[in-house]
């Protein structure tokens, strides 16, 4: 062969080696490859005696574990969280006017002659082997073995509640029981609540569906004959629950069923004139309203109560020195208390002189007429609405 031949062969040989090169880096990443791919593959084949960092073996230049920033890499081991057991545990509950009260470590407040029943709820679902009821002072109040509390007379008794649980740990609960006094001291002219309960049952028929939230006001005659009150509050939602020629006891003794229940948004209560024509003295009426505000709270711990303060009616100014004590024993009580307003409405009706009673009450020198509830009324809506429409 010529050396003209084999110089021909060997740059043809030369142009084909130098092919591969060339067209890799175009060719290939047509079928899904890159020139870091190539890079890799080349770096691999020339280095396969030195250390994979997939190895597991980390070199300098890795990224420490767990703060790769690839997403999909991810090092770390999952949190472990731990789940709490349930503890053997208990609450106790006394449903009352439909309304389920915890009462665990509380007070509850009930009416001598009135029974509840307690009701345990345990945190575990495995059942307790068994739980006890035991009243320290049997005197005020009894409870069953099934958790039946029946109130006798005023005072109080801690009842205990002692459980055995599902591993026989021994707990102990107790609730307060606050027993009022439901006889109030009869005299002459009063013989007790039960004069009214035919119209409790019609007030309680009025009344089909049961409305919560509303401004409920309640109390004597003066509320029950106020026939304009939606009209007087027309930006109120309200309801009348006034009764007769009611006491502040009456209202205390049919709270259950007049106020509880309807789990109102305010109380407005007037009560009291009666109780002093009567013969109770203002310190006897005051015990007896401060008692109606706290059974009031108890159930009802968020409801705001409006008093309405003693008006002076013709027929009974005799009696009016001793409203007037006990307007200031409810005020003074008021200005303690942030969730019980007094609205003073002595100023609207109670100077008006002699002459001109007679536009603003009836014959009988106790109820308001139209012009009597127009005065009266603008005073109470003054404070209603400030209190509950422009505060909110």
């Amino acid at each position: 062969m010529s050396k003209l031949s084999r110089s021909f062969i060997s740059l043809i040989l030369i142009i084909v080696l130098s092919i591969p090169a060339t067209l890799a880096t175009s060719v290939l990443p047509v079928f899904g490859y890159s020139d870091s791919d190539i890079s890799s593959a080349e770096s691999s084949e020339n280095d396969e005696n030195q250390h994979d960092p997939a190895d597991g073996e980390a070199s300098e230049e890795d990224d420490p574990p767990g703060d790769s920033t690839d997403p999909s890499s991810d090092n770390t081991d999952p949190p472990k969280t731990d789940i709490a057991k349930p503890a053997n545990d208990f609450r106790i509950f006394i449903k009352s006017c439909g309304i389920n009260y915890n009462v665990t470590g509380k007070t509850f407040y009930l009416l001598s002659g009135r029974s509840v029943n307690m009701n345990v709820s345990a945190t575990t679902s495995k059942p307790f082997q068994s739980i006890r009821f035991a009243s320290r002072n049997r005197k005020v109040a009894t409870v069953t073995s099934r958790g039946k509390i029946t109130a006798l007379k005023k005072g109080s008794s801690v009842i205990d509640v002692t459980s055995k649980g599902p591993d026989g740990q021994i707990i102990k609960k107790t609730v307060t029981i606050k027993v009022i006094d439901s006889s109030f001291r009869k005299t002459s002219r009063y013989h007790g609540p039960d004069k009214w309960k035919k119209a409790i049952a019609r007030i309680l028929k009025r009344h089909k569906t049961i409305q919560k939230g509303r401004v409920l006001f309640i109390g004597s005659s003066s509320i029950r004959k106020w026939t304009s009150l939606k009209k007087d509050m027309k930006k109120l939602s309200v309801i009348n629950q006034g009764f007769g020629g009611s006491t502040v006891n009456d209202s205390l003794y049919y709270a259950d069923q007049l106020i509880i229940p309807y789990a109102p948004k305010a109380i407005v209560f007037y009560a009291g004139t009666n109780d002093i024509a009567f013969g109770y003295s203002p310190g006897m009426v005051y015990s007896r309203t401060k008692e109606f505000f706290k059974y009031i709270h108890n159930r009802l711990p968020d409801t705001e109560i409006y008093y309405i303060a003693q008006t002076r009616q013709p027929k009974r100014a005799r009696f009016w020195n001793k409203m007037q004590k006990l307007n200031a024993k409810v005020k003074a009580y008021a200005d303690k208390d942030p969730l019980v307003t007094y609205i003073d409405t002595t100023s609207t009706v109670s100077n008006i002189s002699k002459s001109k009673r007679s536009q603003y009450f009836l014959r009988d020198g106790l109820h308001f007429k139209k012009k009597g509830y127009k005065v009266w009324s603008a005073k109470i809506r003054q404070v209603l609405y400030r209190e509950l429409l422009q505060s909110k």
